[in-house]
């Protein structure tokens, strides 16, 4: 068994050098391997890609959906009552982004990330961000002011969207393993999804916004649905919507 000294040094045993030995094979590994990367079409499963340096390259977009004031809510209400509005929320924006073909990726305490493919994949990203904000609105809200009588939060969030080529990687160790995905996408939109602008909830980067279909851009009255502007939290120019859009 290990011991501590005086000094705050520990002395290692066998089982450590056992362990720091094995850690450092590993890891060496990890940096002489080379990489094979190759194109990816759809969107993987862990156990499609080894745990060595494999990897595969796809075209994708990254939807981040963040709840806001998650820590304040805690300190506030009861532990049962932050539970429902943390299953509401991430429920919701999960069955928007399944309904439009989008991929589940993680899972990170109050947010969610999810990836789109294929040739429509900027359009129904954003048509996605106004579904949310429907969904939010029009039945979270909705339900949540009915059952606590004017008691609890006004749920806010934002979207935040970006797209990009990524490579996907497994990592992990055998038997507890998952997917990084390693992109800018997949970091704009999670600095963008931190936006706090009501009621301005959706926001995607100019990448996407000139990708858009005119469905996915302008209203039945032909106004543009997403408003310039510079962001400082990504240093470029973005769009956002203050719109709603239902879901059938």
């Amino acid at each position: 068994m290990s011991q501590a000294t005086e000094n705050g040094f520990v002395a290692r045993s066998e089982v450590n050098m056992s362990f720091e030995s094995d850690l450092r094979s590993d890891v060496s590994e990890f940096f002489r391997t080379k990489w094979e990367i190759t194109d990816g079409y759809v969107i993987p499963d862990p156990e499609d890609l080894p745990l060595g340096n494999s990897a595969r390259k796809l075209d994708i977009v990254i939807l981040y959906a963040d709840m806001a004031n998650s820590t304040s809510m805690v300190q506030t209400f009861t532990k049962e009552y932050c539970a429902e509005i943390y299953k509401a929320f991430l429920h919701t924006c999960c069955k928007a982004i399944k309904r439009n073909g989008g991929e589940l990726i993680s899972f990170d305490g109050d947010r969610i990330m999810a990836a789109f493919i294929g040739e429509s994949k900027n359009s129904i990203a954003a048509k996605t961000a106004l579904n949310i904000k429907w969904a939010i609105k029009a039945v979270v809200q909705e339900e949540h002011d009915r059952i606590y009588q004017g008691k609890g939060i006004k749920l806010n969030y934002c979207v935040g969207i970006d797209s990009c080529e990524h490579i996907v990687a497994r990592t992990g160790i055998r038997g507890d393993n998952d997917l990084v995905w390693v992109g800018n996408a997949a970091n704009l939109a999670a600095k963008l999804s931190t936006i706090r602008d009501a009621p301005n909830h959706s926001y995607i980067t100019e990448r996407v916004y000139k990708k858009l279909n005119e469905s996915s851009k302008f209203d039945g009255e032909g106004k543009c649905m997403w408003q310039s502007e510079f962001s400082s939290e990504i240093g470029e120019t973005v769009y956002k919507s203050s719109y709603q859009w239902t879901i059938n």
